[in-house]
C-alpha cells in the first residue's frame, strides 16, 4: 500500500474540505505530489490503496463514507483544520 501525507487544504464557502495537498516521503524527505480531491482520499482510503497520515503522524480515516479525519473524537464532520489552507 502506497503512503501519503496531507500536508494542507482546501475548503468551500462553507468550511467543508474540497481538495487536499499531498506529499510523499522520498529518501527521508516530505516531496510536493499535488493535489487530490477529497473523494478521491476517499476512495484510496477505502480501497486500501493508499496509507494517508497528517505531518504529526497521525492516520487518516474515513468516517460515515463522507468525512475525513485524524483525531478521534464525538464530532463526525472532517477534522484537519489544523493544516495550513492552500
Amino acid at each position: 500500500m502506497a503512503k501519503a501525507v496531507i500536508t494542507a487544504v482546501r475548503k468551500d464557502e462553507n468550511g467543508v474540505i474540497t481538495h487536499v495537498k499531498v506529499s510523499v516521503e522520498i529518501d527521508g524527505k516530505l516531496v510536493p505530489d499535488g493535489e487530490r480531491t477529497k473523494l478521491e482520499v476517499i476512495q484510496a482510503i477505502t480501497q486500501h490503496r493508499v496509507h494517508y497520515t497528517v505531518p504529526s503522524g497521525e492516520e487518516v480515516r474515513v468516517v460515515d463514507g463522507r468525512y475525513i479525519r485524524s483525531i478521534a473524537n464525538d464530532t463526525k464532520e472532517d477534522n484537519l483544520g489544523e493544516l495550513p489552507i492552500f
